[in-house]
């Protein structure tokens, strides 16, 4: 963790906080497909009086250590309207998704 103090024409202006993690180098990735059947994404539409369909993604996201927030590792495109969605293949390094631990 790194800490700075920042400023701003001469006077004190707060604090940065830097958090971060070494990355464990790995060759590892994982493949997955993902789908969404019969989403229920519908919201009012019709100036509130019929359901229409709503754009969605889905992202996957892990915990960033030593805090309570979460940090994004992939988001899909976004799905146009439907309750069903394809994704293809997605592959992504395992360094990216635990850090290379597999116990994570």
């Amino acid at each position: 963790m790194w800490t700075g103090n920042l400023a701003h024409k001469g006077k004190a202006g707060g604090q940065i906080i830097v958090r971060s993690e070494a990355i464990q180098a790995s060759n590892e990735a994982i493949k997955f497909r993902m789908s969404t059947r019969q989403l229920n994404n519908a919201g009012g539409g019709c100036m509130g009086m019929c359901q229409e369909p709503r754009r969605y993604k889905i992202a996957i996201q892990k915990m960033v250590p030593g805090t309570n927030n979460f940090a994004t590792v992939w988001a899909s495109p976004q799905v146009a309207n439907g309750p069903n969605g394809q994704f293809g293949e997605i592959t992504l390094p395992l360094s990216q998704i635990c850090n290379a631990d597999k116990n994570a």
